[in-house]
């Protein structure tokens, strides 16, 4: 067998031991494979144990080296050294369940014992909506159907979506906010679609009727924006204005944020910021900090921008810090630190509907410890 196939053939057989398909036979195989080149060994016990986790996260570290077989979905995403004689981190999916590995050079898994007593669900869709007359609506409880009429303007939820349906003759304006732990969707009243991450915001009229069409956001926001050449939608958010050309974009603005990020999917904006302003393209991103001027990143990581969206977390090249952030906002939990955190970055992905203690137990296994006390989740060094 060429070295080619034979790579082929234990990356179909360490994909068969993950997710328990493997026959007794095809383990002998790949267990001789596997204790050729490791000082200890696997032991395939009678009745053929597949689930076994630390026999799992031993194949694990077996097959890191092997090359990805084409036409083929790995488990594994990029492997990126970020810390010398540390950490190699992997987050792997397979059947809903997250996988991470530390592999290390003395190429040893520690399976850490459960520090985390507690659970937390993950974030769903809910949010208020802030009617003009001061009223306020509980969209996580309300029912599907028409949740208020605002002069001759209907408000409908639907499908966990809010749209607006008629056409207002006076100036009103509504908010909807997330909390930590929420997410919303809502067309507003020119067709233009819009997803609100965890603790966010946003600002609008009933009817856009003056030059420009505008919004003010907090937070992170996703626009799928209805053009419409002659009337211009404008984004505000803190000292900074978005202007669509015909447009798809994500604004990431959260004030614990290290800076404000306009990410551009599709179309063209300008990101304008005092006396300064930029043009962006489809993959480029805007970036501006408190002290600094506005920066483009020509290559920005798109889909990392997007993940909230799509329903994950995209932890390429975050820090501890920056992870936790994150992971507070979704969960809606606090985050303390006993200590200074790793400033080693992370490389992976994993899904956003996931138990907190899952996502724990896999930052554990990376090296990152904690542990949850009611509400707070305490990062150790």
């Amino acid at each position: 067998m060429s070295s080619e196939n034979s790579s082929e053939r234990y990356q179909e057989l360490a994909e068969k031991w993950l997710n328990g398909s493997i026959s007794a036979e095809e383990a002998r195989e790949y267990a001789t494979w596997y204790n050729a080149g490791q000082d200890k060994e696997v032991e395939i016990p009678e009745g053929f144990a597949a689930g076994d986790q630390e026999l799992r996260d031993r194949i694990l570290s077996r097959i890191i080296g092997l090359p990805k077989r084409r036409g083929v979905l790995t488990l594994f995403r990029r492997r990126v050294l970020r810390v010398a004689a540390a950490a190699v981190v992997f987050l792997l999916m397979a059947g809903g369940t997250v996988y991470f590995l530390a592999h290390r050079t003395t190429d040893k898994i520690t399976i850490a014992t459960d520090p985390y007593k507690e659970d937390v669900l993950p974030g769903h869709n809910g949010a208020v909506l802030h009617l003009s007359n001061g009223q306020t609506i509980m969209l996580d409880s309300a029912q599907d159907g028409t949740v208020a009429r605002q002069g001759t303007i209907s408000v409908i939820k639907e499908n966990g979506e809010l749209k607006y349906v008629g056409k207002a003759d006076e100036e009103i304006y509504n908010d909807i906010t997330t909390a930590r732990g929420r997410q919303w969707q809502l067309t507003l009243p020119d067709g233009t679609k819009v997803r609100l991450n965890a603790a966010s915001s946003i600002h609008y009229p009933l009817a856009f009727t003056g030059p420009a069409r505008e919004v003010t956001i907090t937070g992170e926001v996703y626009f799928e924006v209805a053009h419409n050449s002659r009337q211009p939608f404008r984004v505000k958010v803190g000292d900074q204005v978005i202007e669509d050309m015909g447009t798809t974009f994500n604004v990431n603005a959260y004030a614990d944020e290290p800076a404000t990020k306009t990410t551009l999917v599709q179309g063209l904006v300008r990101v304008t910021r005092g006396s300064a302003s930029l043009m962006i393209l489809p993959g480029q991103e805007v970036r501006a900090g408190e002290t600094s001027g506005l920066v483009l990143e020509k290559h920005a990581n798109v889909e990392q921008a997007l993940a909230w969206k799509n329903g994950n977390f995209n932890f390429d090249g975050l820090d501890t810090r920056a992870i936790m952030r994150q992971i507070a906002r979704w969960y809606g939990i606090e985050v303390r630190y006993d200590g200074q955190p790793s400033s080693a970055l992370f490389e992976g992905k994993m899904q956003r509907n996931l138990r907190l203690s899952q996502v724990l137990k896999g930052l554990d296994k990376c090296g990152v410890h904690g542990r949850l006390e009611g509400n707070t989740l305490i990062v150790l060094p």
